[in-house]
């Protein structure tokens, strides 16, 4: 079963990226 291990590696590195992402978009929300 590599697929499901590989797909669940994705989502939780997405939803990690997806995090850190979110919280730098607060923190510099005027950055443009």
């Amino acid at each position: 079963m590599k697929n499901t291990l590989l797909y669940t590696l994705i989502a939780a590195v997405g939803m990690f990226v997806y995090a850190m992402v979110s919280r730098k978009m607060e923190e510099k929300r005027d950055w443009r």
